[in-house]
């Protein structure tokens, strides 16, 4: 008698499942590392493996990527599973990187640049991108000295001009130095579903209203915004 089982799987429906798989999957490793690295002591395996996504993800002048830079491992890998079926079959991958596999590669390489030196993890689910931002200009809780809103506001609509992946990844990871600067954390499963959305055109539109939205909630405390509403 065969002892085989056959467990379903459960495939993404639409672009909508896509982006929830590549955020869960994205959230799930950086937790996974967080949890070795933000310690006491940290794991030789989490420094070993954040060091070579940041050598990974190195970016030359023009902001392109480095030429090994897809040469996936078991923490930029994307599963079939995070693929809608094609037809009833799995997705069959070309020569160039897909939209998840550029999300998680670039998730996941920005997230070990942001923790670099940092024992208070930078992962925090819920921190969204652009709530982040607008932190910078509110006092921290480290006590180092937040920027100016005027200086926030002009890196920040440099990103919001992006037309292409390149450039994205060029301005993000100026960002990223200075959320990683005043040790604000950043939701990394969702940015990676925000960039898996980017690279569409409608869905660029969307995101950028989503990170302008809560950029501007992220300037001031909600107390603040209900006293200037009044």
């Amino acid at each position: 008698m065969s002892t085989e089982t056959n467990e379903k799987v459960d495939y993404p429906i639409d672009w909508r499942g896509e982006r929830q798989a590549v955020n869960q999957l994205v959230g799930k490793r950086v937790a996974g590392l967080q949890a070795q690295y933000c310690i006491d002591q940290p794991t030789a395996t989490a420094k070993a493996v954040l060091a070579q996504l940041r050598r990974a993800g190195s970016t030359s002048a023009d902001g392109s990527l480095n030429p090994d830079a897809f040469t996936v491992d078991r923490y930029t890998f994307v599963p079939p599973t995070c693929y809608r079926l094609r037809d009833g079959e799995e997705v069959r991958l070309g020569d160039a990187p897909t939209k998840a596999e550029r999300s998680v590669f670039i998730a996941m390489t920005l997230y070990a640049f942001h923790q670099q030196s940092r024992t208070k993890r930078m992962h925090q689910p819920g921190d969204r991108f652009g709530t982040a931002l607008g932190r910078l200009t509110r006092k921290q809780p480290s006590g180092r000295t937040p920027l100016s809103e005027d200086a926030v506001r002009r890196r920040f609509a440099v990103v919001l001009t992006a037309s292409t992946y390149e450039e994205l990844l060029h301005y993000l990871r100026t960002l990223v130095r200075l959320l990683r600067d005043k040790e604000i954390p950043l939701d990394y499963g969702r940015l990676a579903s925000d960039l898996f959305t980017w690279q569409s055109q409608h869905g660029r539109q969307r995101v950028r209203l989503n990170w302008s939205r809560d950029f501007e909630n992220g300037l001031r405390p909600a107390t603040d915004n209900e006293e200037t509403d009044k």
